[in-house]
């Protein structure tokens, strides 16, 4: 007889545990920003991802955090598909959500 209690039991602690969110704790918040190094460039976006990715070919650097896509190609950058001109050696660029920044300056997308 109590081994039916016991096969009564188990499902209902099973389920408890299938069903118990996890604390937040567990997954972590990305980061505010995300600073990489393309070339002589120094770039951050933000917010910023757990999930980077970067390659260099030739002269064309990626960088993708999250789904934010840089990419210098040939001194030119662009993000996210979008143009936003020419760059000198050693320019910072800054992406937020709603600015490119380029040594200070705010970019507007070329058309």
């Amino acid at each position: 007889m109590k081994f039916a209690h016991y096969l009564l039991i188990i499902p209902l602690l099973l389920f408890d545990a299938c069903t118990t969110p996890k604390p937040d704790s567990q997954s972590p918040k990305p980061p505010a920003q995300t600073t990489e190094r393309l070339g002589s460039h120094q770039v951050t976006i933000r917010p910023g991802s757990h999930t980077i990715s970067k390659t260099k070919v030739i002269f064309s650097y990626t960088l993708t955090v999250g789904e934010t896509k840089v990419v210098i190609h040939d001194k030119k950058l662009s993000v996210n598909g979008v143009a936003y001109g020419p760059l000198d050696k050693g320019d910072s660029i800054t992406i937020d959500p709603d600015s490119v920044t380029v040594a200070g300056e705010v970019r507007e997308p070329l058309l």
